[in-house]
Formats: C-alpha cells, sequence, structure tokens
C-alpha cells in the first residue's frame, strides 16, 4: 500500500518501488490441482475448512437428499452427461476506490459500490463481515451508526454486493483507518484495475446423472462438480419437485484471480437449464413443459406448495406458469420452438430458439447481515407516495420494483409512487443494495409492511374531521364511515 499527500506524489512514488519476482509453481485448471501428486501452490494461505486437505483442495463436500440410488430405479430413463464452464471476468470500466475524513468522532466516507458499509463500521460484535482490521481494542466498533455521514454516488461497472476483493468488508474500513492516522486529512484509497483480478464462481466442470420418467417427471438428479459450488442444493432442490438429490463438490486453489458472487444465480443457470434442455430432447419434450412438470420446492411439488400459499396467506399464484405464458406469447413460441438442430436457414444458419429459468430469491433472507438491512419512510404528499431512503443508483431500475410492491399494497396506480433517492445520508432510512439478489428479498418485505402501515394511516384519515385555517374543523371526507369500510384503488378512496 501506498499512501501519500496527492495522487500525483503516489504515482511518483509507485514509480520508484522495484520488485524482486521469485518464480513458483502454478497451475491454472482446477483439475489438475486436485491431483494428489500436483505441486502445492499458495502455501501461505491458510485453509479452515476441516474437508481441506494436501496439496491444494480448500474444501469437498458430499451431500445427499432422499434416495438418489432409488430415484433411479424408479426412472424410465437415466441420462449422463458433462458439461464445462469456462471463467466469467467482468470488465468493468471503474476502479475501486474510496474517500474518508474522519471529523473527531464523526465519519465522512464517499464509496464506489453498492452496499451501505456503515453496519459494517459501526458493528459492535465480530463478525466474518466485521472480522480482520479493527481500531482500538479488539472488537470495539469504529464509530456510532449515527455519526457516520455517507456519499453514494452514481455507481457504474458494478456485479454484487460481495465483488471486489471484499469490497464492502474491507476495503472501506482499511480506508477508514487510514484516515484516522493523517489526522483529519481525507484519504482517497484506490486499487486501479481491480475488477480484472476477480471472477464469477459459476466456471466448473459437472458430471450430470439425471433419471426421468417417460413424461418428463425427474425422479432423481445427482451432480459430482470440481468447482467453488454445486448449485444443485441453493438452487435446484429449492425450486423443483426434485424429491431424490445427490452432490459432491471440489474446489482447489488455481493461480488464477479471486472467484465470487458476482451475478447470483449465475452459476446455476447453466446446469439448472441444461439438465431441463436434456431431459426434453431424450424424449421428445418441450422444456417449458418439462420446467412446469418439475416446478416446486425442495421436492415437492406445486400442488403441495398452492396448499402452502392458501395455508400461510399467500397468494395463489403459479410464478414459473405465469412468465411461461407470457413469454410464449410474446414471442410466438407454440409457433417458432422445434427441437434443437431440426431446422436450417437459407444462409446454412442454424435456427433455434431457447429457454430456461432458475429460482432467483431463496438464501439472501436467511442470513444475519449487519449492514444490508432496509428501512424506509414512506411520506404522502400532494396526492403521491414518496419512498425516502439512501439508495445507490447502479443503473439495474430495481427502484421500479419498489414502486411496484408499495402501490400494489396501497391500492395506487404505480405512477403515483414515487423513489426519492438520497446519495448521502446518514443512514436513518436506507433501502439495501440494488444488486438484483440482494436488494428486492431485503427490502420489499420492509417496505410491504410500511406500506399496509400507511393505508390504514390513509384510511383513518379520511373518517376524521382535519383541523381547519378557522376556529371550526373542516368535515371528514367520509363522514360516518369507519376504515374498515373504505379501500383505495386507482389511487382514489371509496
Amino acid at each position: 500500500v501506498v499512501v501519500a499527500d496527492s495522487e500525483e506524489i503516489c504515482d511518483r512514488a509507485l514509480k520508484l518501488i522495484k520488485i524482486l519476482w521469485e518464480e513458483r509453481p502454478f497451475i491454472l485448471d482446477m483439475d489438475e490441482s486436485l491431483k494428489p501428486d500436483a505441486p502445492k501452490i499458495m502455501s501461505e494461505v491458510k485453509r479452515h475448512n476441516p474437508s481441506a486437505k494436501e496439496p491444494n483442495t480448500v474444501a469437498a463436500e458430499e451431500v445427499e437428499i432422499g434416495d438418489v440410488k432409488k430415484g433411479f430405479a424408479e426412472a424410465d430413463k437415466v441420462i449422463e452427461y458433462t458439461i464445462k464452464r469456462a471463467w466469467n471476468t467482468p470488465a468493468g470500466v471503474e476502479a475501486l476506490s474510496c474517500v474518508a475524513r474522519w471529523r473527531g468522532d464523526f465519519l465522512d466516507i464517499w464509496v464506489h459500490h453498492q452496499v451501505s458499509p456503515q453496519g459494517n463500521l459501526s458493528a459492535s460484535q465480530e463478525s466474518w463481515i466485521t472480522s480482520g482490521i479493527t481500531l482500538g481494542k479488539a472488537g470495539r466498533p469504529f464509530t456510532d451508526w449515527s455519526k457516520i455521514t455517507l456519499t453514494f454516488p452514481y455507481q457504474g461497472s458494478l456485479f454484487g454486493g460481495l465483488a471486489w476483493l471484499g469490497y464492502s468488508t474491507a476495503f472501506v474500513r482499511l480506508a477508514t483507518v487510514l484516515a484516522k492516522r493523517a489526522g483529519g486529512k481525507p484519504v482517497k484509497l484506490l486499487y486501479d484495475e481491480s475488477n480484472f483480478y476477480c471472477n464469477g464462481d459459476e466456471a466448473g466442470t459437472f458430471v450430470c446423472k439425471v433419471g426421468v420418467k417417460k413424461d418428463g417427471t425427474i425422479t432423481a438428479a445427482q451432480w459430482d462438480i470440481i468447482g467453488v459450488r454445486n448449485p444443485i442444493f441453493d438452487k435446484t432442490y429449492e425450486c423443483t419437485a426434485i424429491p431424490n438429490v445427490r452432490g459432491t463438490h471440489k474446489w482447489s486453489f488455481v493461480n488464477k484471480g479471486l472467484q465470487t458472487c458476482f451475478r447470483h444465480g449465475a452459476h446455476a443457470c447453466v446446469p439448472h437449464g441444461v439438465m431441463m434442455d436434456r431431459v426434453a430432447v431424450e424424449l421428445g419434450l418441450d422444456p417449458t413443459e418439462v420446467a412446469l412438470k418439475n416446478d416446486g420446492c425442495r421436492g415437492h411439488d406445486w400442488d403441495w406448495v398452492t396448499r402452502y400459499q392458501k395455508d400461510n396467506g399467500f397468494p395463489q399464484r403459479w410464478s414459473l406458469k405465469e412468465v411461461i405464458d407470457a413469454g410464449k406469447e410474446a414471442v410466438g413460441w407454440d409457433r417458432k420452438w422445434h427441437a434443437p438442430g431440426a431446422k436450417k436457414l437459407a444462409n446454412e444458419k442454424m435456427h433455434g430458439v431457447g429457454f430456461i429459468s432458475i429460482n432467483e430469491w431463496d438464501w439472501r433472507g436467511k442470513w444475519d447481515w449487519h449492514d444490508t438491512g432496509c428501512l424506509a419512510c414512506l411520506v404522502v404528499r400532494g396526492g403521491k407516495v414518496n419512498i425516502l431512503a439512501l439508495h445507490s443508483d447502479s443503473g439495474i431500475n430495481t427502484e421500479s420494483g419498489f414502486r411496484q410492491c408499495v402501490a400494489s399494497e396501497l391500492g395506487m396506480n404505480c405512477e403515483d409512487v414515487l423513489v426519492q433517492e438520497q446519495h448521502s445520508d446518514v443512514g436513518t432510512y436506507e433501502l439495501a443494495a440494488p444488486g438484483g439478489s440482494w436488494g428486492t428479498p431485503f427490502t420489499v418485505p420492509q417496505l410491504v409492511v410500511a406500506a399496509r402501515e400507511l393505508k390504514q394511516k390513509i384510511l383513518g384519515y379520511a373518517v376524521q374531521s382535519r383541523p381547519g385555517f378557522s376556529i371550526e374543523p373542516v368535515s371528514a371526507f367520509f363522514p360516518n364511515q369507519k376504515p374498515g369500510e373504505l379501500d383505495i384503488k386507482n389511487s382514489e378512496i371509496y
């Protein structure tokens, strides 16, 4: 780390550094790295997983749910295939940066990220998200949340909350420490070209075995992978009726950049979609039919999900079928779809139309994150409902989803619900990071609760007399009626 009073001095210092390189063994392929006779690489890295072993294995896992052997025996056909996925490296155009400045006990920070670090910097208990860099005594927070002023400029080239070498957990904290040592001077921390040293977590070799009935019902699935994650459990099992699944997973060091979650769900899309496609091809079925046949949750079919929805007060909706039906109509699927490789165009190019689906929202809500909560303020002004909160605009338009959820709960038209996005605040009100898998499950439940409370206040106000400019109060909009007798539709009370 080079620290200087200006970027010019920092650049001059960087040019004066002389580096002595030591050539060491390197491996670029994870399959090669897992071999028992492979040269040991990254010997200085500590491996804490109990399943880690020499020379290079970071973790190994084997999990089975149900009875895979029984599921294969019940199948009319067993399909086996292998998928190999390459590394995905986002080529961002903006470097990782942070500016921090202390004013006594007060901290001002400007971050280039979509995640608010205020909870991270003010956490009173150490966890994996707040560990590593501390200020003062071990475990002591940097400062109180209310003393941190955060500024979110417009963001570009962002690929997920955990990306960029742990930006939200370590990088901002390091800038804060350096600023404290600078005695009140602002400190800018810059890590140029950082995007190019990170990779997605979807790469790997997938050896797959699937048992299926003639009607497309999958009875068992087994995925043995070499890579960072096996999505058969955190995605496919979560969103299908497949009762028997088994997965093995081996992860080892390679001399490439960090692999992390840039686009949650991306690691699952291809193996999940290929499984549905392979079943459809082998049985001569439409892949959308195969997806619907196996739609469900944790081994339960959609009839079970429907009963669960009814028993727990959820809307009676089959979201996958709704999306498929709308998509089919939009693209003319029933007219255009045909089996893969069955149609060649006049220019000798192959013609085809594909389909893929995956469950996106299933795991964030289970985590106890200190810096990703949501607290929004809903304000009615001039017939419009305004959502007031700190939020990072990274250009992916999560705001429209927030507006639609609030409008639906209130009975308002969507155009009558606005997001008053604040780019600087001390964190009184804050929307969760906008990243697709992150922002929606953390933010929407809070907005739904707030919208329901606001609706009751609006209806209660409609039946009460109101203070006027004169001595006499103004009559209620709906005198002699109770709030429960009213409702809101198309932004009007009736």
